[in-house]
């Protein structure tokens, strides 16, 4: 799976990934493929974190930047969200930032722009002291990075947004699971 959106000049852009495996070690690298209007290739660009990479989604922000998101490995087991802005003109990195909330797995599932910010959500498995507890995140980044916005949510034994609309005026609304023992 993978997401397609356009900027303001009509530039198509498409996320997805490929799987390919070196030294035994399997990749599942993120790749972002852009396109102009008249359907003209303007570049193909592959970013690899690390093993089990994986499409998140992608977005663009009122000044046509680039902002992808998918989730990466330490090699111990423990996911991590990547968010990195790249340069819509040619699909070279700008910034990448790793968010984890500590041991265990965030995984993103959704980015969106309002403005200049940028917000990833998502779900955080605890693994501590068992994996039973999932909160559902909500991040957002500044054009340079910085982090602008955190919550995090527990609704019960899992909760986890999948996805997300921002409004014209700003509203965020996310949905997602939240299960909860009766």
């Amino acid at each position: 799976p993978g997401k397609i959106i356009f900027d303001s000049a009509d530039n198509l852009y498409v996320s997805w990934w490929s799987s390919t495996t070196t030294g035994g070690n399997s990749y599942k690298p993120f790749q972002i493929t852009s396109w102009d209007s008249t359907g003209l290739l303007r570049w193909s660009v592959s970013v690899t974190y690390s093993q089990l990479d994986g499409v998140g989604s992608i977005c663009v922000d009122a000044a046509d930047n680039l902002y992808a998101v998918s989730d990466s490995t330490d090699g111990f087991g423990n996911i991590a969200q990547q968010i990195t802005r790249l340069n819509s003109a040619d699909g070279s990195v700008v910034w990448s930032r790793t968010m984890a909330f500590g041991v265990g797995l965030t995984v993103p599932t959704d980015v969106a722009a309002y403005g200049s910010t940028v917000y990833v959500c998502g779900g955080y498995l605890n693994n501590y002291p068992v994996p039973t507890r999932t909160f559902g995140y909500l991040k957002g980044y500044g054009p340079a990075g910085n982090v602008v916005y955190t919550r995090t949510d527990d609704g019960g034994q899992m909760e986890i947004y999948w996805g997300m609309m921002l409004s014209n005026c700003g509203t965020i609304y996310v949905t997602g699971t939240i299960a909860q023992q009766i």
